[in-house]
């Protein structure tokens, strides 16, 4: 009984001693790429966040206009296209 059991044993041994181990190299360079990815995750999140604010602050400004002239008796429509055209020429002058 003894020896089928050392048998055994052995040959799971064999069997675990054949499967190389992951290299410490193949290791690091995982963890390398992993914290690549994670700072371009952050970056793309801030990136995301100023473009939210950006929109936020552009529709801010064109609440401000389109109260304006309405306040100042002009119809809505003609409100609405002329702030329009007023950030649509503001936008393609700071670029």
């Amino acid at each position: 009984m003894k020896l089928p059991v050392c048998v055994l044993f052995l040959g799971c041994l064999v069997l675990a001693a054949a499967f190389p181990a992951p290299r410490e190299e193949e290791l690091d360079g995982l963890l390398t790429e992993l914290r690549d990815v994670v700072a371009s995750l952050a970056e793309l999140q801030l990136q995301e966040a100023g473009m939210q604010m950006e929109k936020r602050i552009d529709q801010a400004k064109y609440d401000a206009c389109y109260k304006h002239c309405i306040n100042i008796g002009g119809r809505a429509s003609k409100c609405r296209t002329d702030c329009r055209r007023r950030f649509a020429t503001e936008k393609n002058t700071a670029e």
